[in-house]
């Protein structure tokens, strides 16, 4: 496997976050569903070096070299997280401030289809933006413009090590360093694992008992649109969804 030095990496990183920025502030206007409406505004904040980047349906965020998370594009459900529906052309500050997130470093960022979550060094986990599905994990609250805490309590995730979580649609699954998932969100076609077609409102374990993955460890996994997938240590691959 070729590696890259952490000199050029950081080159690519800055390349790869123009681009995106590039391309959504010159998106057609027939592509309405990807281009900030005229509302948008515009920030100075400087791009040093984005070490991890997600993107959305029409959105993208990124995590920089001081753990300081920035979102940039469509604001229509408040996925940005700047406490505002507007949408930014360039990279703005997440509005943190009086939020679970306030004065954490940020470890991992992903973007679903009008939502956000983001995974503190402490495990402190946090969404925001659109929850029609469920998928701020929050116990079904409303919409949110600032980041608001994932209801961990007594769930899966009460206390675990988080070490991964992603979100792609309207559902969001994390993984924990002893090897087990938790999902929540949008469940229409079973996407989540729970063995039913029923959203989940906070997170729930992956029923793994019968299935591919029964008493194995998952040390990767990714969520698509309306399925998951999972990587165990001994390399089963099981999807579902």
């Amino acid at each position: 496997m070729s590696r890259i030095s952490p000199a050029r990496r950081s080159r690519l990183a800055v390349a790869v976050a123009l681009a995106l920025i590039a391309g959504i502030a010159t998106l057609a206007p027939s592509t309405a569903t990807a281009a900030p409406s005229q509302d948008a505004t515009t920030s100075s904040v400087s791009i040093s070096a984005f070490e991890q980047i997600a993107i959305g349906t029409a959105h993208a965020c990124g995590i920089d070299d001081q753990a300081d998370l920035y979102c940039w594009g469509r604001n229509d459900d408040g996925q940005l997280g700047t406490g505002t529906q507007d949408d930014e052309l360039l990279p703005v500050p997440v509005a943190v401030a009086g939020t679970p997130l306030a004065g954490k470093d940020i470890d991992d960022v992903a973007t679903g289809a009008s939502s956000t979550c983001a995974l503190a060094t402490d495990d402190t986990l946090a969404c925001w933006g659109d929850d029609d599905e469920g998928q701020l994990g929050n116990g079904g609250a409303a919409f949110s413009l600032v980041p608001t805490a994932v209801s961990v309590a007594g769930t899966p995730l009460d206390g675990a090590d988080i070490v991964d979580i992603d979100l792609n649609h309207k559902h969001v699954c994390a993984l924990t360093s002893t090897g087990t998932m938790s999902c929540w969100g949008l469940g229409s076609v079973g996407q989540i694992g729970q063995g039913t077609q029923a959203n989940a409102i906070v997170p729930t374990g992956v029923v793994t008992a019968g299935s591919d993955l029964d008493g194995k460890t998952i040390e990767a996994m990714a969520a698509g649109a309306f399925n998951t997938c999972a990587l165990a240590t001994d390399d089963t691959v099981a999807c579902w969804g």
